[in-house]
Formats: C-alpha cells, structure tokens, sequence
C-alpha cells in the first residue's frame, strides 16, 4: 500500500525567505576576508547559496551556508564534513569541485565550491528537446563523473534532477552535475534546500519513496533511475508525469512509466534505467555505460559510431538481466563518421576501412584501457625538478592535473606530454607557475599546509584594497590556529632571499595562544614594534606563517639569510605532525601608486 499522503509531507515545505532577507549583502567579505559576497544564488528556509570571488586569486565561488542553527548540530556537521571531504576528491569535469568547508566566528559553516556559469537542463529543455545523439552525450557525460564519485566513496547524489546540472553555453558536452545530497540520508531533512524542492520529487527513485528497502537501500541504482527521469524530460521537452503527491509518486513508479512519446531508439535503454525494481536496473553507473558503448558502437570515447545513419532501434523490452539494446549511430549526418575516420588515421590509430554500399566500416584494434592511460601519464608528469603535479584519469581516460612546475619550459613540455599519451580522452590541466625558491618552500611545507576547520590558521594582507605596493608599508592579518603554539613569519623574493618577520630583533617573542589575532608591520600594538616597507622587484611574492606547540630553532635566525639555507633547516623540523600547521600567501607586488608617506624607521624588505 502507498504511505499516508499527509506522512512527512509538511516537513519537505520550503520556505523562501526574501532576498531582503539575505543574510549576507553584497559587498561583505567572509572567511577572514578570503571571499567577498557579489549576489545571492538561492535561498531557502535553512540556507542560502552565494556567488562570491575568491579576493586573492580572483576566482568565483558557490558558496553554501548553512545558518547557525543547523551549523550547531552535530549530526548535520559530521555527515556534511564526511561527504565535503569525499567530495574534495573528485576530480572530474561533470562534477562540481568542492574546496573548502569552514566555520567563521559567529558558527555559521561555509561550503565552498566551484562557481558553474550557465543554464539549468532544467531551463533548456523547456524552450527545446534533446536529440538522441545528444540524450546518449548526456548520459555518458553525467554518468562517468557520478562513476568518478561513487569510486571516492559518495554512496548516492540522491538528488538528481534537471535543475542540479547546468549546461555551461547550452552544451551537453559541458554539462556539469551540482548539489549532491549531502546528510539527506542519513537525516532525512537537508539544511541547504532550496526553493525547488517540489519540482526534485519528481525525479526521485521507488527507493526514495518508500518502496524497495527504502532509504536504506539507496545507492547509485536509485541515481541512475534518477537518471532515467532526467534524460526522458530532456528528450521530449517536459519532465513525465510521475505523480503530484506522494501517494501517486508511490503508485506511478510500480511500473516502468508510458515511454511513447521517446524516440523508438531510445525506449529500451531508458525504459531499462527505469524499472522499478532495483535488481533489474544496470547494477552500477559503470554497467549502464559499458552497455551504451556496445549499444552506440563505440568502444573508446575517442571514436565515433561505425553504425549507418538511421534509427535502428527496437520497441521491443530489455530483459531485465542484462538485455542486448540497438545500436545507435550517435552522430546522424554521415559525414563527421568521415571526419572522424581521416582523424583517427591521421593520428597514427592503426585502421582499416572499407566503403561497402556507401557506409563506411572500421575495424580497429581494442582502445587503451583507463589504467593503460593512467600509466602513460603518470610518466608524463614525472621528473620535472622543483615540481608538484597531481593527476587524477577518470573511467573515460579524461585527465585532470592541478599543481605547479617552476618554469615555462617545464610547462610547455608537460602539456606536451600530456597531449601525447595514447588512447587520452582529453585532459584539464590547470598547472601554475612557481619559480624557485616559492616551489621549494612549497614542498617543504606541504605536509602541514592546508588543515582546514577550527585548526586552520588565517594569513592575509592588511593594506586598506588588499593590495600590495612598492613604498607601501606591509601588513599582514594573522590568526594563530586551535592551540597554543609559537608564530614563524616569513617574506621570500625571487632573488633567493628570506626575511623573518616574526620572531625578529624587535620582536623576539612569538607564543601566541589559540585564536590570537595580531597585525605584523603596523605597530604600535602589545609586543609589536616591528615594520617594514615593500621595495625590490614588483612581481609574485610569498609570505608563509608556520604554528608550532614546540619552537623550531633553539635560538634566533639572522634578519635576513639565504633562502636555500633556510630550507635545510625547515625541512629538518617539518614533521607533518598534529601540532604543527602553515599558511601560504601568494601576491602580486604592484608598482608604486603617488607619493607614499612611510615611517623612516621601518626597514625596507
């Protein structure tokens, strides 16, 4: 029997408050001053999601809060902190990137993510409908970045629906899949709603409504139903009719819902996505793509289809195991199959064709395999001096590399390499610049940058515009982090050279406790007398802050000393251990704006 149509209904009311009642305004700097708020994205009755740009690296951010009310469960934050951090880890372009979850002062808890610029599905499909070729197109691309997230241990996104994947400039080859569900399993509310959740009932799985397990049994099956649901709304222009309440939501998913108004071809391969039983649906994302593969004719994501133009397709019903679904060509007009074949031979793919009654037939070897692919990169980015590159190849050999190399000749080989590995189903590569000694200080701290939370530390310019100056005076905000612990400033130029802020000949005291917030380079304050003003090259510059609960050096290092000196002996008392953490603050050196009055006294750096 379906449940009670009152049963829980009344807690899944949203409650939209008004933009006036935004709780921040554009304009306000969060998060020590990191991000600065343009414009409200969504609200809800428990949170609200902000477009904001990252103040230093002059990047746009999502960011999600969730008011402290809800910030102050427990239950809430452990499930949020769990999944964020899996999450952190995915590295796909059909997923949106998490990069931080934080709490300022006041206990509001912040979900930074990736800012993606474009129309919701949900949007598009309502001025047209998807072809088949471009159905498919979807399905592969939002099903290898959901793959990419089950392998980091996400169980389910639990919430997909054309409005959680946007389509940067209209195209399906961009499509990008937002808002995972996080905590909603586990609590059965979700403190981030926002204004849509009616229209997200619709693409909900029998599982999460009750039927088949339940809540329990969720898992990516239910997503791919979800799935289902999504691809047929953008295929015939509006979402199926799946019930307006929960007790016809119940009673519509008992059956593989009316797919007459598809297209032929795409019928079997939907209608298999969405039986209701679990046990007859693919079993994971990775299954159903296997079988689009066969079903298009296409084994590697590099090539095209090798099936004649034409539909092609069966009304006949998958068997629920495993059942064989028709092939599709996936492009319609015969001559990009041309193109495509001279670029496969020109790229030195080894082929035979052959033109029987005008179709072209390929036959060619079985592609790279991901973990083949995963090999050939790894060796791409290996052996560069002076260098951190991380790679990530997800499940259709696409590469994602983030990192740093310390020379341009470094990164117009790397990008190079990368581009020459066999079988590669494309690449992002988001390498940057980092000439010595800036990368070496990097490595050396790498084991304690990066703690996020209440350990982090804060390490911020304090100039008036965030802006740094030749003859200005230099000021920096600092925030020691979650415990007692001595304070390491340190300036680093391009000629090789390091300066120590703090501790220093005028300052020579750095205990600080937890939490201390203090000012380097704008005395006076209690045990501050130190100052200095910006001089030498304009240009990248880097100061890091380094807590530690014991000192590092029994006595105190020379004003000034050479930066490779210094190196040897952090990397001495580096430990990577709880009690020690570090900040990097990178920043452009700008020239001089006018005259500048600055303190005779302060030492020029």
């Amino acid at each position: 029997m379906p449940p009670a149509a009152h049963d829980h209904d009344h807690e899944r009311t949203i409650v939209v408050r008004p933009p006036s009642e935004a709780t921040l305004r554009p304009g306000a700097k969060i998060l020590n001053d990191t991000y600065i708020i343009e414009s409200v994205l969504g609200q809800g009755g428990m949170g609200e999601v902000y477009k904001a740009e990252h103040i230093e690296l002059a990047a746009k951010r999502a960011i999600k809060i969730i008011i402290p009310q809800f910030a102050r469960d427990p239950q809430y934050v452990s499930l949020f902190i769990e999944e964020a951090r899996k999450l952190s880890n995915v590295y796909n372009d059909a997923i949106v990137r998490y990069y931080e979850f934080s709490r300022d002062e006041a206990g509001a808890r912040y979900l930074v993510m990736e800012y993606v610029d474009g129309p919701s599905l949900a949007t598009v499909i309502r001025s047209r409908k998807f072809k088949p070729p471009e159905v498919v197109r979807l399905l592969e691309r939002i099903g290898y970045g959901l793959t990419a997230a089950y392998e980091q241990g996400i169980k389910a996104h639990r919430d997909l629906s054309p409005g959680n994947i946007i389509l940067p400039n209209g195209d399906v080859n961009q499509a990008k899949v937002i808002d995972f569900g996080i905590a909603k399993a586990e609590t059965g509310r979700d403190p981030t709603a926002l204004s849509d959740g009616a229209g997200k009932e619709q693409y909900k799985s029998p599982e999460q409504n009750g039927m088949f397990g339940g809540a329990a049994a969720v898992d990516q099956r239910s997503d791919i139903y979800s799935l289902g649901l999504v691809l047929a709304a953008a295929a015939i222009g509006k979402q199926l009719d799946m019930g307006s309440d929960m007790a016809s939501r119940y009673i519509a998913r008992q059956s593989v819902p009316d797919l007459s108004a598809l297209p032929a071809r795409l019928r079997p391969l939907i209608g298999w996505m969405l039986e209701p039983n679990p046990e007859k649906r693919p079993q994971t994302m990775r299954a159903l793509l296997e079988e689009v593969a066969l079903m298009t004719d296409v084994p590697t994501r590099l090539g095209g289809s090798a099936a004649p133009k034409g539909d092609g397709a069966s009304v006949t019903a998958p068997a629920p195991a495993a059942p064989r679904l028709p092939k599709m060509p996936l492009e319609d007009e015969p001559s990009r199959l041309n193109l495509r074949l001279l670029a496969m031979i020109g790229g030195g793919v080894l082929a035979a064709a052959a033109i029987v009654g005008g179709a072209v037939v390929l036959l060619r070897p079985s592609p790279p395999t991901a973990d083949s692919v995963r090999a050939e990169v790894a060796d791409a980015v290996a052996g560069y001096r002076c260098a951190d590159v991380v790679y990530a190849v997800d499940a259709d050999r696409v590469a994602t590399l983030s990192g740093y190399v310390s020379t341009e000749e470094d990164l117009k080989q790397l990008k190079q390499r990368v581009e020459n590995v066999r079988g590669l189903g494309g690449s992002t590569i988001n390498i940057r610049l980092r000439p010595w000694p800036y990368c070496e200080v990097s490595a050396v701290l790498k084991p304690i940058v990066g703690a996020g939370g209440p350990t982090a530390p804060g390490l911020t310019l304090a100039s008036a515009d965030s802006v740094a100056r030749l003859g200005a005076p230099l000021a920096l905000d600092i925030r020691a982090p979650a415990f007692d612990g001595y304070a390491y400033i340190d300036y680093y130029n391009t000629g090789g050279e390091v300066m120590h802020l703090f501790p220093s000949e005028k300052d020579p005291l750095n205990f600080r406790p937890a939490r201390n917030n203090f000012v380097v380079g704008r005395p006076p304050q209690v045990g501050m007398r130190g100052c200095w003003v910006l001089s030498g090259d304009t240009g990248q510059q880097l100061v890091t802050y380094i807590a530690s609960t014991d000192a590092l050096f029994p006595g105190p290092r020379p004003p000034r000393e050479e930066a490779k000196d210094y190196m040897s002996a952090l990397a001495e008392v580096v430990t990577g251990g709880g009690g020690q953490v570090a900040k990097l603050l990178f920043f452009d050196l700008q020239p001089a704006d006018g005259e500048r009055r600055t303190d005779a006294s302060c030492a020029s750096n």
